[in-house]
């Protein structure tokens, strides 16, 4: 990276408790021998995680999540890795214990030095202060990083730490558990919405229909931008459904962004909630469910495969899948839903098409996934049909607006609203959670007020983090050119955007490419008969 940048990431430190008095009581080879395994094991659960192990010193390591490359969940990842980093310590010695410390915040990114890190910013203070803070097993979670991931955590109650430097000390909280593997989306204490999709649900209950009626498979893929509601579209049509006569059997699996053994995670789901299996099942007992179709526990990770060529085993695996959701559908219609295929491995995606082409019955094959899908299998819409989901228009935003808050609302909230958020359902429920949250956004006698923004009110975190990783999907030349674009502002001229792409910025924000809100920069051109919009 030639070019400083402002990255929001996620910090983790973590540092060996214990390890002093191991080394002086026994051999220094085998002590050497005991650090490289925990050198060897923590870099392993960090890039797991997709993180980047950032340096190690000494028996401490530090990573950081969503620098160099942006992630829209860097948080959550971050805080499965450190509970990972913990279990591995206690695996490899019992005697070893880690403390570990977590923060988000800006950073700025540039080329390493020899000896230095190539990320820089106060997170990256805080986050070793909450190391230092933390006891050994224990891992301290800042602020923002615990907002981050509310509803995917289980933390402690707030409190506050001593640090060097901070003369109030850093507010942090423990972290206990995980409780699933991506963060919720919804304002809690709000009511659901459903604005604009009316005719998307049309086709989808047109799809399943057709599917019942002529006996035969249909994939359907909804394809949209993170946050432009797919899922709320889906959790619509479930309901809808659930009117069928007959009620179709429902499915539904996630593909997931990093792990191991996640090829066929969505469809190891759908057997786990078709035949009632738990992870904690033993293998005998998963078995015994599986009956005549032991092959379908390859995808729940069991060697069943007794010696097979690979490529027999690719074969009767699809086979065994085919005849299973046929048996499935021959019982009632069946409808099965895959989400987030954007991020599935080929093999996935080459079953899928499989099934689509080769079962017989009523199922309706559903997947969700974002544009980048056809970038990567330009012939994925070829298989069956593709609804897109576009963004809301401003009469549809503040309809949600209005239904979620029900009640008066001020006038100057649906400005800000439709300023911010920009026609995206998951931007207009993060902004009205950042406001609650901030204690700007408050309900009073039926109806709500809101408080003069301070001059620090920005983009969430969550958005900016789902938008920072877009970018980054962007052509190095494309990047270039949104970043000096956002230095001018969000209106320019052709002749004003050349002139500063040239200039090469010496810190090119990420913030900064949204920070005028969360949709694309407007071009102006020099002339107002060729006035033109550019995404």
């Amino acid at each position: 990276m030639n070019v400083e940048e402002r990255k929001l990431a996620t910090i983790v430190f973590a540092d060996l408790v214990g390890s002093t008095e191991l080394g002086g009581s026994q051999d220094p080879e085998r002590t050497r021998a005991l650090l490289d395994r925990f050198y060897d094991a923590m870099a392993a659960e960090i890039e797991r995680a997709g993180g980047t192990v950032e340096k190690f010193v000494g028996d401490a390591v530090m990573a950081v999540f969503g620098a160099p490359a942006a992630l829209e969940d860097h948080a959550e990842r971050a805080l499965h890795a450190a509970l990972a980093m913990l279990r591995r310590t206690r695996e490899l010695d019992e005697r070893l214990e880690l403390r570990i410390g977590v923060n988000s915040g800006e950073v700025v990114v540039g080329r390493a030095r020899e000896g230095s890190s190539f990320v820089t910013g106060d997170p990256v203070n805080v986050a070793a202060r909450l190391e230092q803070g933390a006891a050994p097993g224990e891992i301290l979670v800042g602020e923002r990083t615990a907002a981050a991931v509310r509803g995917a955590f289980e933390l402690g109650d707030a409190q506050t730490i001593e640090a060097k430097g901070k003369p109030d000390g850093v507010v942090c909280r423990r972290l206990v558990r995980a409780l699933s593997l991506m963060r919720t989306r919804g304002v809690s204490g709000l009511r659901r919405a459903f604005v604009g999709r009316n005719d998307e649900l049309e086709r989808l209950l047109a799809a399943y229909r057709a599917a019942v009626e002529e006996g035969r498979p249909r994939l359907v893929t909804i394809l949209g931008d993170a946050g432009v509601g797919k899922t709320r579209l889906v959790r619509e049509l479930w309901e809808r459904l659930s009117e069928e006569s007959p009620e179709p059997l429902r499915r539904t699996g996630r593909c997931l962004p990093y792990g191991q053994g996640i090829t066929y995670w969505p469809l190891a789901e759908v057997l786990r909630e078709h035949l009632g299996l738990f992870d904690s099942d033993p293998v005998e007992a998963v078995l015994e469910r599986l009956g005549d179709r032991r092959l379908l526990g390859l995808a729940l990770g069991l060697d069943v495969a007794e010696g097979m060529h690979p490529l027999l085993v690719r074969d009767r695996f699809q086979d065994a899948w085919a005849d299973f959701f046929a048996d499935a559908a021959a019982e009632r219609p069946l409808v099965v839903l895959i989400e987030d295929l954007h991020w599935a491995d080929e093999q996935l995606l080459d079953l899928l098409e499989r099934l689509a082409a080769d079962v017989r019955g009523p199922l309706l094959l559903l997947a969700t996934g974002r544009p980048e899908l056809l970038d990567r299998r330009p012939g994925w819409a070829r298989a069956g049909e593709t609804v897109d989901l576009q963004a809301l228009s401003a009469e549809e935003s503040l309809v949600l607006l209005d239904e979620l808050l029900a009640g008066d609302l001020p006038g100057g909230l649906r400005d800000l609203v439709l300023e911010r958020a920009e026609g995206n359902p998951f931007f207009v429920e993060e902004v009205l959670e950042t406001l609650i949250d901030r204690r700007l956004l408050q309900r009073t006698n039926g109806g709500w007020t809101l408080a003069e923004l301070p001059a620090d009110f920005d983009v969430p975190d969550s958005v900016q983090a789902v938008l920072s990783a877009r970018i980054d999907l962007l052509e190095p030349t494309e990047k270039e050119a949104l970043q000096a674009a956002a230095v001018i502002g969000r209106v320019f001229g052709r002749a004003r955007s050349t002139s500063s792409s040239r200039a090469s910025p010496t810190c090119a924000s990420s913030r900064s490419a949204t920070s005028c809100g969360a949709g694309p920069a407007r071009r102006w051109p020099t002339s107002a008969s060729t006035r033109s919009s550019t995404r």
